[in-house]
């Protein structure tokens, strides 16, 4: 940085002789247009005249165009007391100038390139949950008619896994935007153990892992959300599952270690490289694999366990002796004194309903979709309707008369949203239950629909004995 001086030429009131160290002549600089139509000038000369001194950063144009960045300060000059003139010492900033605009270019690129991604996200979950939702409803429907085949049960595990890649994707952009949200309680860590065991039952199962639990059946308490926690615990056991080999062991621990509650994860795999060991839970990261053990994952797994555990106020570990000798996650948590609940006794589920002949109007613009769930609420004794798009969903809402709608939100010609404003501002009674049925699930996406009066939120693909609590009202959706 130079140390400038600048002097007014005579005759050109916005041209000053900026001299820079260095330079044997002074270099002619103007004020941009912008500055002289505003007068920057005597801006200054009044502040400076009122306050005795003025600062000031601008741009300054040299001859030929050349742009110099310079930051002064103007200081009256005076004679016997009266006002004889202006001095300007000046600092040329120019390269600080564009270093700076560079960097807040970066970052507002970079911050751009975060939003188009959270954006790409949301529309990957909702596009790859559309095909999902018929496969998942058929599955449904075969199981209802009594259809048992090994084959059902290869689909049923392949379309689980397809749904959790899924969730981990939209669980990896909540956490980076600081847009997770927890509902935390104190809860007994068997609670969650028992959730993760039904989570990650299916790949344990496939790969005949035995589980052995070794924790109290009551008492170990924490404050926690309890399905973010089985997330947690769910992710370790099938991540222990397939580094291991089919028909090993997997050992979870659960124990009180001082103020805080330990729960381990333990398995006879192939273990983590000691230059891994620091890298494990970083997004994206897998152990180098020979293409034979591939376990398939995006490598998302542990990043989410480690940032839930962390907004839980805990913290997580992995330890292993090396390659081919196992692997122990551990994850410490506060401990939490649990309220006291008298005992209650078995009460027996009640049966679930049929459809009783009730009306449902299924507007969907995927026709694979929108055919098996109408077969499969048919089959449950609805009677059913299927329309593909806005204008056809109003047409039929008045000559059909639904109890309720099963409504897409992305919607050709006429979004969801605006097909609720539609038949809610037509003021014609009895209005139908509206329940939303998409394939964005975040936590804007779920208020956005609660303000829009729909009843319920419904992720693609539905489970169809979810629906049908739904649609009795028994369950929140």
């Amino acid at each position: 940085m130079h140390i400038t001086h600048h002097e007014r030429v005579e005759g050109h009131p916005h041209r000053w002789h900026v001299f820079l160290h260095g330079h044997d002549k002074p270099v002619h600089a103007e004020l941009s247009p912008e500055d002289r139509a505003q007068r920057a000038p005597e801006g200054e000369q009044r502040r400076a005249r009122e306050h005795g001194r003025a600062e000031d950063e601008r741009w300054h144009v040299r001859k030929g165009g050349e742009l110099l960045y310079v930051s002064g300060v103007v200081n009256p000059l005076r004679a016997d007391g009266a006002l004889s003139g202006y001095v300007k010492v000046a600092r040329d900033n120019t390269e600080r100038k564009r270093m700076e605009d560079t960097l807040r270019r970066t970052r507002e690129e970079a911050e751009e390139a975060n939003r188009a991604k959270d954006e790409f996200l949301a529309m990957l979950g909702h596009e790859l949950r559309n095909p999902l939702a018929p496969i998942v409803t058929a599955m449904e429907l075969l199981r209802l008619r009594g259809t048992r085949l090994p084959e059902l049960d290869i689909v049923d595990r392949q379309v689980g896994h397809m749904r959790h890649l899924v969730d981990d994707l939209l669980d990896v952009s909540r956490i980076t935007r600081g847009k997770l949200e927890l509902d935390r309680r104190p809860i007994d860590v068997r609670e969650v153990v028992d959730r993760a065991m039904e989570q990650a039952g299916p790949l344990l199962e496939q790969r005949g892992n035995r589980v052995e639990l070794r924790l109290p059946e009551h008492g170990l308490g924490i404050d926690a959300d309890r399905n973010r926690m089985a997330q947690v615990l769910a992710n370790l056991l099938t991540n222990a599952s397939k580094y291991s080999d089919p028909g090993s062991r997997i050992v979870l621990r659960g124990e009180r270690a001082g103020d805080k509650v330990r729960i381990s994860v333990a398995d006879e795999g192939i273990g983590i490289a000691p230059e891994m060991l620091a890298n494990v839970f970083e997004p994206f990261v897998q152990q180098g694999q020979s293409i034979e053990r591939s376990r398939g994952g995006l490598g998302l797994g542990l990043a989410i366990v480690r940032s839930l555990v962390t907004a839980h106020g805990g913290r997580v570990r992995a330890e292993s002796a090396g390659l081919g000798h196992g692997s122990t996650f551990v994850v410490e948590l506060p401990t939490q004194l649990l309220p006291t609940v008298e005992a209650e006794g078995e009460r027996p589920e009640a049966p679930l309903r049929g459809g009783e002949g009730r009306r449902v109007l299924i507007v969907d613009d995927n026709t694979d979709a929108a055919d098996t769930l109408r077969i499969a609420l048919e089959q449950l004794g609805y009677v059913v309707e299927v329309a593909p798009d806005g204008p056809s969903a109003l047409e039929r809402a008045w000559s059909f008369q639904p109890s309720v709608i099963l409504l897409d939100i992305g919607l050709p010609f006429m979004d969801g949203y605006e097909v609720a404003r539609h038949l809610r501002a037509a003021g014609k009674a009895p209005l139908p239950r509206l329940l939303a049925v998409t394939g964005y699930g975040q936590a804007a996406d779920r208020e956005r629909t609660r303000v829009a009066g729909f009843e319920a939120h419904l992720v693609k693909p539905i489970n169809l004995e979810l629906l049908r609590r739904v649609l009795e009202d028994d369950a929140p959706g």
